[in-house]
């Protein structure tokens, strides 16, 4: 069962935000394609971030609880690569990036995103105490 709490509207609010602004630098048109998509790519990422915490406020059950803590960990390791690849190539393209160091730019987030649903991460969520073993 889904429970709101008044901390759920600043997090659904600042989601909304992040959603939107990705969206909005996604579909604008311009010569940089590439600075836009990795920027969506960065909001987009910490908009999963922000929802992923905000649906373990919402859960009351506790297996439900644990896949959006386990879920937190797997949108928040896409934060640092997607910001790094939008820094490298960030405001006109000058830089070229290989497919071999966008692999490596993003390799420790897959294998973070890996971990993230096993209990190396994340082992359990205690409400009542409001803390996460990991």
């Amino acid at each position: 069962m889904i429970e709101f709490t008044p901390i759920n509207i600043p997090l659904m609010l600042v989601f909304l935000l992040n959603v939107g602004l990705g969206l909005l630098v996604y579909l604008k048109r311009s010569l940089h394609r590439q600075v836009n998509i990795s920027f969506a790519l960065f909001a987009w990422a910490l908009a999963g971030w922000i929802f992923s915490i905000l649906m373990m406020y919402s859960f009351r059950d506790t297996a439900w609880r644990l896949f959006w803590g386990r879920m937190s960990f797997v949108t928040s390791s896409n934060i640092p690569s997607t910001f790094l690849y939008f820094s490298l190539i960030f405001p006109d393209e000058r830089r070229d990036i290989s497919l071999l160091k966008k692999a490596l730019i993003f390799l420790p987030s897959t294998i973070f995103v890996l971990i993230s649903f096993t209990p190396w991460m994340v082992r359990s969520v205690q409400w009542e105490t409001m803390t996460v073993t990991y």
